[in-house]
């Protein structure tokens, strides 16, 4: 059986010369480019993950859920409320409030 280096197969990615690593530009792009290519490809699983999930989960049946119903004699006082502020809102728009001076 033939044994495998990793430090020769890991220099690929990290050449060391005299004054430390060098700079390789198209081993850097394809390691930037391979890199996005994966991560987009993870991405993709997981949306399509996602809408199998949503499809199946539709055949799910939704118990029947119970309609609102409002109390009039409830409904009725709050009506009356919003009227009623609407009132004095209107009230000082034609008469200007009386302000006191907190001074005296």
């Amino acid at each position: 059986m033939k044994n495998i280096d990793f430090k020769e197969k890991l220099s690929y990615f990290y050449p060391k010369g005299s004054r430390g690593l060098n700079i390789n530009a198209d081993r850097d792009w394809h390691v930037i480019m391979m890199s996005f290519w994966i991560i987009l490809f993870i991405a993709v699983l997981g949306c399509l993950y996602s809408v199998w999930q949503l499809k199946d989960s539709s055949n799910i049946e939704v118990p029947f859920v119970k309609p609102l119903t409002l109390k009039k004699e409830l409904f009725d006082t709050v009506v009356k409320n919003i009227d009623a502020k609407k009132a004095r809102f209107d009230e000082f728009l034609i008469k200007k409030p009386e302000i006191k001076d907190p001074s005296i």
